[in-house]
């Protein structure tokens, strides 16, 4: 299946890599047959919004975990974002965290490099080491956390301008995490003078138009310097209709947003409190409506799980001061089983959640040679889903080191479960376990 057809196909795998394609029964003896009557065979995910934490904090993941998790939802390919110790904002950091990857992956990975690198060599050697595309966040690090976000940041607005110049040199993608620092700074002081420290102060401390006014002095700074700009994790109406007009002025543009956007609102805060707060935070009730819009329409390019792994403690101080916590929930194990439930509740097609998962993060990142299409030449990444299948969530089953924290969809009923997860024609995940050994992953480089 892709995101332009569904085809009764029988699919041919030589040296890894989608050898052919024949009409059902016709293909010629085979080695080995993988009988997936009555399955779908989709294309293996590429979540391009991923996070692990080690070398600095490998007690909330590593990219053993962490890619046990994704093949154990559906993904055979992760961008890694650049958040480590330090963060990567040079060619050897990026090096030493592509080796880590090799030793530990259990699906293929790409790595983001820092966009608020200081100089101009450092962006060119990153570029250079295969960065798939730099990272750039308009708010300042997290108090504790300077080193994780060591070139990673563009406070000001010079330090923005001047950053998205040296990426625009590369060709890249910059992807813009678009939150307005100064208006967090001054809402969060605001509340905090308040006594208001409550979980549902933290979306008080970052309403829609934060995200709006970074998105709009992007778009404006993106036009001045002819950045490729990525807007991740996109969370509210306002930022969707500014990213639409850009894209209709012909800007080199594209909009991520993230399931827990598309199924959640700001009353799974009151219920989960700190195991709901993500950076932007869940919206009011309705604000999702232009997130399903803009998959509708194309304005929404994909879908990434922004899976940001803590430990149960760290997220637990965020019930009595909501802004000691941090941000995030381990979510990649759960993207694609949600929005297949999505597809099969009628919110959207199954063809378009393949292009929204697999296909267009292959086209934007510069993969679609090997990855995202069940086609001849690409790589033999697929998933085997049983679309008749329900089942129900339970962090105590999944596979990040962080599951415990992973509550957003605890106890929810999906219909459409993973068989299968196959990484380059070899089972990595089957029948609830991991079946490959860590380092089989390859590190993955733009195509040119």
């Amino acid at each position: 299946m892709s995101g332009h057809r569904s085809e009764r196909l029988d699919v041919g795998i030589s040296g890894g890599r989608i050898a052919s394609l024949h009409e059902a029964g016709g293909a010629p003896d085979a080695g080995e047959t993988i009988d997936a009557d009555g399955l779908l065979i989709l294309p293996g995910i590429i979540d391009a919004h991923f996070h692990c934490r080690a070398p600095g904090h490998p007690e909330r993941e590593d990219f053993d975990t962490g890619t046990q998790a994704a093949a154990a939802g559906g993904a055979t390919t992760v961008l890694e974002m650049p958040i480590a110790w330090p963060g990567v904002h040079s060619a050897s950091i990026l090096r030493e965290r592509r080796e880590l990857g090799e030793q530990q992956s259990h699906v293929d990975f790409a790595l983001w490099g820092g966009g608020g690198a200081k100089s101009e060599s450092d962006i060119r050697g990153m570029a250079d080491e295969g960065a798939i595309g730099f990272k750039i966040f308009l708010h300042a690090a997290p108090s504790g956390r300077e080193k994780e976000f060591e070139g990673l940041t563009a406070v000001d607005n010079v330090s923005l301008f001047r950053a998205l110049g040296r990426v625009a040199a590369t060709g890249l993608p910059a992807a813009i995490h678009s939150e307005d620092d100064e208006l967090i700074q001054g809402f969060t002081a605001e509340l905090r003078a308040a006594g208001d420290t409550s979980p549902a102060a933290h979306e008080r401390s970052r309403p829609d138009f934060v995200e709006a006014v970074a998105v709009s002095k992007v778009l404006l700074m993106a036009e001045a310097t002819g950045t490729r700009v990525h807007f991740p994790h996109i969370s509210s109406a306002k930022a969707v209709e500014l990213v639409a007009g850009g894209k209709k002025k012909g800007l080199p543009l594209t909009l991520e947003t993230c399931p827990h956007y598309l199924l959640f609102d700001e009353s799974a805060v009151a219920e989960l409190g700190p195991f709901a707060k993500i950076n932007p935070p869940l919206r009011p009730a309705g604000n999702s409506d232009a997130l399903w819009a803009g998959i509708a329409s194309g304005v929404v390019d994909i879908v990434g799980s922004d899976h940001a792994p803590y430990k149960v403690e760290e997220k637990e101080l965020g019930w009595t001061d909501i802004f000691a916590a941090p941000a995030g929930s381990p979510s990649i194990e759960t993207m694609g089983p949600a929005l297949w439930d999505a597809a099969f509740r009628g919110l959207l097609t199954i063809n378009r959640v393949v292009e929204l998962l697999s296909e267009r993060p292959a086209e934007i990142f510069k993969l679609a040679g090997r990855k995202g299409f069940i086609r001849p030449g690409a790589d033999a990444d697929f998933i085997l889903l049983d679309p008749n299948d329900t089942w129900t969530v339970r962090a105590e089953e999944m596979f990040s080191r962080s599951k415990a924290s992973a509550r957003l969809f605890e106890g929810r009923r999906l219909q459409g479960r993973i068989r299968a997860t196959y990484l380059r024609g070899a089972a990595a995940y089957e029948s609830g376990q991991i079946r490959n050994q860590s380092g089989v992953g390859q590190f993955l480089r733009p195509e040119h």
